[in-house]
């Protein structure tokens, strides 16, 4: 598994080979990151269960300004480090081992705000669904111009009733559902 494009493009990423785990694939981040364009760059971005870091790492080498990676499985944080380690980019991340909706409460509590933030939970859990409804609860950690995106599998529907995002679009590649939020035009 490779970046795609920016400055780190055509780096290798260490990645955990287990059934256990599901990296985001290339053509995946391709497509995720065709659709974001120019909102990567300068932007500060939360990468939540990041794994072996190939989502944040990619927004990175795009131009990210900043990446704080969530991530609770000690093994894909041993990875995680190592890319960030290969790739010398400890100066523009940070890395939370933890639980993903703790970590964003911490986060919270200390004003942090992103103008990206992507969650990529375990399929066939209601993970996804946890983080849109506290996300939808404490929409403070987005940016009032953010997006959150959820990546989850096409039979994992996500199906919180949000008050304050609203769905901007969806966008399938195989098994992969890309689903994109932003605040509510009457909240922002």
């Amino acid at each position: 598994m490779r970046i795609i494009a920016g400055k780190f493009r055509g780096r290798k990423l260490k990645v955990i080979r287990s059934p256990q785990f599901r990296p985001t694939s290339e053509v995946a981040r391709e497509a995720l990151f065709n659709i974001l364009r120019d909102k990567v760059v300068d932007a500060s971005f939360l990468d939540v269960c990041a794994g072996s870091g190939s989502v944040g790492l990619e927004a990175l080498s795009r131009g990210a300004a900043k990446v704080t990676f969530i991530e609770r499985n000690p093994i894909c944080v041993a990875a995680l480090q190592r890319n960030i380690s290969m790739f010398g980019c400890q100066k523009q991340v940070k890395v939370i081992c933890s639980d993903a909706i703790a970590a964003m409460r911490r986060l919270l509590k200390t004003g942090e705000k992103f103008d990206i933030i992507f969650a990529d939970p375990p399929y066939g859990t209601d993970l996804a669904n946890r983080l849109l409804k506290w996300l939808d609860e404490n929409s403070g950690l987005l940016d009032e111009e953010g997006l959150f995106i959820v990546q989850h599998s096409r039979r994992d529907s996500l199906s919180c009733a949000c008050s304050s995002l609203e769905l901007l679009r969806s966008h399938s590649i195989g098994e992969t559902v890309f689903s994109f939020y932003a605040r509510k035009r009457s909240i922002r």
